[in-house]
């Protein structure tokens, strides 16, 4: 830890992970692994399969429910702590399908219709055409009651209502009266035949798209060894010799020469990486992860150690911005700074993407001539060179965010303010003319979006908190007169106004926006919300549609939020580190 995190106010025990790579591992160990792999990855996809055969059955078990179904079909093809670890995975995998369908099957009134017209002529429509129309929903007493109706609606579901209403709770008890009095006014079976129509849409779509398939081998189990998990061990020659031995239950029982019930592998052991290596000896039950990737395998073991609390408000001078990209650099910072790409792996990370591409293009020739008959499908040994780029090119980010957090820490950063792109669907990745392929592609590879769980996991050591933003209008929205307008970033590279004429860096304005958004007070009340606990507190953003959030921007021009922080704004946006 550098010396300037001891200067916080306060730390509190926490855990991280840190990845432990076998040597000399020998051909029986490695199938060893690869074999029981394969038979957790096989229990995986046939609860998967149960799952998938009672969607609306499953929708609502908690995993302890899940355990207590489960355990007893696959306890005799599995050990205890690998068939939990199997069933928890599958259990979350179902939760996500679900939240989805419960999103999908949910009933909204329509509110408002806002359309959209051209600003100016463009090819195939003139100003004042229509381009888009935007519905605006809310939700009412009955469509809160439909909902409720298609997710849990049966034929007796008025006796059952009247019947638990008496003994309810009193929250439930008002929702429930609430249900029955819509029921005696529209009719149970006029609301349950749309409730049900809807459910049956939904999960309809949802089957049609088969059983969640799990087809990595990584696992998780649990030693139970008495010894520590990690030793080292003095040779003839005076040198140590470091091993990770977790407890095993060998499926190949005639190789000899080891024991029955351990798995011991030696791994390359790095002072500065892993430390003290009693930081990672937890008694006599320790949790691991094996990592399976082709030929590589390593342990993911956690270690104990601190996190450090930050109660410094958020001011101009202690924030920066960041706005990840793709294309030209990695990251541009609030201060005018970029961070670049390492430029020669992003190159063959293109120049693969290419070749797939012209592949794909010749295939299809082939096809459209007769010549071809099946859908075309990546080679492993093409998808083998793109997983090798992508890995070292996280390898290289990670490097790259952590002299980042030594430098903000160092300069007196102590709030650092991102965009959540989880999932973001926004208009900032741009087709590459130059190369023929769209930059959304690009991101996907590099896995821009879990740059920020990097920063998330890396800058606690030196004392940083993380907060995220909204990532809609960061990158089309004035920061100093507050209009919103696509013209206003016709190019990839530049920002230019169209009220108030400003430009600069387009990156460098997304970044000096996702600041802003956190350090005013007006904004991060609208757009954010507090999360984490006493000691890792930081803002995310709230669960806002992108018409909201352009509505919250709007109400806060109109009140003149960038007007009277216009002059201040500029001078501490462009402000750099000394």
């Amino acid at each position: 830890m550098s010396k300037h995190c001891w200067t916080l106010k306060d730390r509190y025990e926490s855990q991280f992970s840190a990845a432990f790579y076998p040597i000399l591992l020998s051909d029986t160990k490695r199938a060893e692994i690869i074999h029981r792999a394969e038979e957790i990855r096989a229990v995986r996809n046939d609860i998967s399969e149960i799952f998938f055969s009672d969607m609306l059955g499953f929708q609502d078990m908690s995993k302890f429910e899940a355990f207590n179904l489960f355990n007893p079909t696959f306890t005799t093809r599995l050990s205890s702590h690998y068939l939990k670890k199997a069933i928890e995975d599958v259990w979350r995998a179902y939760q996500l399908r679900f939240d989805a369908i419960r999103k999908k099957i949910e009933f909204v009134k329509v509110d408002e219709l806002v359309p959209s017209f051209y600003k100016i002529n463009v090819k195939g429509h003139r100003k004042g055409d229509l381009k888009s129309i935007e519905v605006h929903t809310k939700k009412t007493e009955l469509t809160k009651v439909l909902t409720w109706l298609a997710r849990y609606g049966k034929d007796e579901t008025v006796y059952w209502l009247e019947s638990v209403t008496p003994t309810a709770q009193e929250s439930k008890q008002k929702f429930y009266r609430a249900i029955l009095n819509k029921i005696r006014k529209f009719g149970f079976n006029r609301l349950m035949r749309l409730a049900l129509s809807r459910r049956t849409t939904v999960f309809a779509e949802y089957e049609k798209r088969g059983k969640i398939t799990f087809e990595s081998l990584t696992f998780s189990g649990r030693s139970r060894i008495k010894r520590p998990i990690v030793d080292a061990r003095r040779n003839e020659t005076g040198k140590f010799d470091y091993f990770i031995e977790i407890s095993w239950d060998w499926i190949d029982q005639g190789y000899r020469g080891i024991s029955k019930n351990t798995l011991c592998m030696p791994f390359k052991y790095n002072k500065v990486y892993h430390r003290s290596l009693n930081r990672y000896c937890n008694g006599t039950d320790t949790s691991y992860t094996m990592v399976v990737r082709g030929k590589d395998i390593h342990v993911v073991l956690a270690r104990d150690g601190y996190r450090y609390k930050n109660d410094d408000e958020i001011t101009e001078t202690n924030t920066v911005g960041i706005d990840v990209n793709s294309k030209h650099n990695m990251f541009a910072l609030s201060t005018g700074e970029f961070i670049p790409n390492d430029d020669a792996l992003i190159a063959d990370l293109e120049n693969e993407l290419l070749k797939i591409d012209q592949k794909q293009k010749n295939y299809n020739d082939k096809f459209k001539e007769g010549e071809a008959h099946d859908a075309f499908h990546i080679s492993k040994k093409d998808k083998a060179r793109i997983e090798a780029i992508t890995l070292k090119l996280n390898e290289s980010n990670k490097k790259a965010i952590v002299l980042l957090c030594q430098s903000f820490a160092i300069k007196g950063i102590k709030h650092i303010a991102m965009e959540n792109l989880d999932g973001f669907q926004g208009s900032k990745l741009h087709a590459d003319d130059s190369k023929g392929f769209n930059l959304g592609r690009l991101h996907l590879r590099t896995r821009l979006s879990s740059l920020k769980d990097e920063f998330i996991h890396i800058a606690p050591h030196y004392g940083l908190l993380v907060s995220l933003v909204q990532p809609e209008y960061t990158s089309k929205m004035c920061g100093h007169c507050g209009c919103i307008d696509d013209r206003n970033r016709q190019t990839q590279e530049e920002f230019c106004c169209v009220e108030c004429h400003h430009s600069e860096n387009a990156d460098i304005h997304s970044a000096k926006n996702i600041k802003f958004r956190l350090t005013s007070t007006v904004l991060r009340g609208h757009l954010l919300e507090m999360a984490g606990d006493s000691g890792y507190r930081y803002f995310q953003p709230k669960s806002l549609s992108r018409w909201q959030v352009r509505k919250c921007l709007e109400k806060c021009r109109c009140g003149g939020l960038f007007k009277r922080t216009i002059g201040n704004h500029e001078r501490l946006t462009v402000s750099k580190f000394e």
